[in-house]
């Protein structure tokens, strides 16, 4: 309780002295600390996506975290498989100073991100001068659940003061509430009908940009949606198609980067088929140029098999894909102009060997637009006569926007050329779990980007310097 009290009050004397002390460069340190920082937070990163690169599981990335730690001096907590501690005492005049954890995910989806996030964590902490107590939290995370945090012995969250979690984000962000998720699968078993059409076609979309469907600095478009949609506007106009398969994956909450469709059309309506593929090709070149400039929509001629999806299963699909919301769910003002409080993605689907399988995530930051949104989707799968579960599930977090670990990093930010102002996010982080484990620790989670590597690891180790006294006058920090 007292090191609470002097946090709070730390980070009022933060925000003044930040803002008086530091040099119109936008630091307190001399050109040759900041010059090495740079340097180093670009070698680390530069290391990790080799490690990365050679890694055929999380358990290799955790080994060479861990010896990392050991090689420079940290003490050293493999807590589990899938988590990792890194800690080090006060510096000299910290002793008294909050104590900070940095937390950051491991997995092998979006690599290049982790590296980002991690490379900031590790510069910080092998770099900065002064700090109080200093927690390095390495968790992993398998097929999109947050598995490794709930290995981290619940002391390391609870004896902590302040707990930045980084999460990589298009846009830099300092997020101070996050969503409560919802995955959802559906399922079918789907029954087949002997062929009565003629002329048979793969269409494919690849080379997407693939992200996380919660990051709303980047929208992109939705391989199974456009394909889905296309299918359910065809037969939705009176051509007779048959479907043969449907299929695309991606990691839970995920954008996939291809889908493929493939169909079968009878000879009648061959002709009006194809000009609305040509339609839609164009339609999807026009929109996706910019942002998916690699992207390809395509279509090639295929037999026909023997048997195909019957029309009841076709339509359980195309019923899905035509009611089913794609982006965001609801506006706080029911307005479609408003802020976004939920968005609702798929991120695959599959007919493969007879059985439909879709996963869909859902994510609000309100409790009871979420539980709509449970509720509407359960009312879809029973109306399209498919299995509905939710198969996996995660907390709301909160804080106040004014909160002091917010404000002394939005002054810290400030003045290392990022203009951060408070911000709910979509995106699914540790941040709920921890909120749940210790319901008074002060956090905040920072959306980071290679961009602005180099900015935050100073803005951080700034920060960190801040809470107490330093042992090195600001103008002979090495």
């Amino acid at each position: 309780m007292v090191k609470k009290t002097l946090s709070t009050f730390l980070a009022v004397i933060l925000t003044i002295s930040i803002a008086l002390g530091f040099t119109a460069c936008g630091g307190p340190f001399d050109e040759t600390f900041e010059k090495d920082l740079r340097s180093d937070v670009y070698d680390i990163y530069e290391e990790l996506k080799l490690v990365y690169d050679d890694a055929n599981s999380t358990a290799e990335v955790f080994a060479w975290l861990e010896n990392w730690g050991e090689v420079n001096d940290f003490y050293v907590n493999r807590t589990s498989d899938d988590s990792l501690i890194l800690r080090k005492p006060s510096t000299e005049g910290y002793s008294d100073a909050p104590s900070s954890t940095i937390q950051c995910p491991v997995s092998l989806q979006q690599t290049r991100n982790r590296c980002v996030e991690s490379a900031i964590a590790m510069a910080v902490a092998c770099s900065a001068p002064d700090h109080g107590a200093l927690t390095l939290m390495f968790t992993g995370r398998t097929n999109g659940e947050l598995n490794g945090v709930t290995a981290i012995p619940k002391r390391y969250i609870k004896r902590s003061d302040n707990l930045i979690n980084l999460c990589y984000s298009g846009h830099s962000s300092l997020f101070t509430a996050g969503a409560a998720t919802s995955r959802y699968r559906i399922s079918d078993e789907l029954s087949k009908t002997p062929s009565s059409a003629t002329n048979g076609y793969k269409i494919t979309i690849k080379g997407m940009q693939t992200g996380d469907t919660g990051d709303r600095s980047y929208i992109s478009s939705n391989p199974i949606r456009v394909l889905g949609d296309f299918l359910s506007g065809c037969i939705s106009r009176g051509m007779y198609l048959e479907l043969i398969s449907f299929e695309s994956d991606a990691p839970a909450g995920y954008y996939p980067t291809s889908a493929t469709l493939e169909v079968a059309v009878s000879n009648g309506d061959n002709k009006s088929f194809l000009s609305r593929l040509e339609s839609a090709i164009e339609n999807f070149s026009e929109n996706n140029s910019d942002e998916n400039e690699d992207s390809e929509f395509s279509y090639s001629s295929i037999d026909v098999p023997s048997q195909v999806f019957s029309s009841e299963s076709t339509s359980s699909i195309t019923g899905l894909m035509y009611t089913l919301q794609e982006g965001i769910y609801a506006y706080e003002d029911e307005e479609e102009n408003g802020t976004p409080v939920a968005v609702q993605n798929t991120f695959s689907i599959s007919t493969s060997g007879g059985k439909l399988k879709m996963g869909i995530v859902g994510r609000s930051l309100e409790p009871d637009v979420l539980r709509d949104m449970d509720n509407s989707i359960e009312q879809t799968c029973y109306l399209n006569d498919v299995a509905f579960d939710i198969v996996y599930t995660s907390s709301l977090w909160s804080r106040e926007y004014n909160n002091p670990l917010a404000d002394s990093l939005r002054v810290a930010t400030s003045q290392n050329d990022l203009d951060l102002e408070p911000s709910s996010s979509f995106m699914e982080t540790e941040c709920g779990y921890f909120q749940a484990v210790s319901p008074n620790l002060d956090i905040v989670s920072l959306g980071v980007n290679i961009d602005d590597m180099y900015e935050f690891t100073i803005s951080l180790i700034s920060y960190m310097q801040s809470l107490g006294t330093p042992s090195q006058t600001l103008d002979t920090v090495e």
